[in-house]
Formats: C-alpha cells, structure tokens, sequence
C-alpha cells in the first residue's frame, strides 16, 4: 500500500517490514512492484 500525506509518499509492505518515505509517487512504486516481483518470482503464491 502506498499512501500520500503532506506532499511525501509512504510505502506500507503487506507482509513485514517497516514504513519508507519517498519524495515521488514513482519511488516508492518502483518499491512496491519490487517486492511484488520477488513475490512473484519465488514460486510459491502467498
């Protein structure tokens, strides 16, 4: 999940992890489908 606030865009893993700040939308979704591809890619579906 990503989520706007005050102009800074923060990323929240759906599985563990901890919040990250980006300054751009781009980042932090550049993050988010990072850890979807190593989702996806591990062979197994959670």
């Amino acid at each position: 999940m990503i989520v706007e606030t005050d102009g800074a865009f923060y990323y929240l893993p759906s599985y563990f992890g901890h919040t990250m700040g980006y300054e751009t939308l781009q980042e932090a979704v550049q993050r988010w489908n990072r850890d979807s591809d190593d989702l996806h890619d591990s062979g197994n579906y959670y």
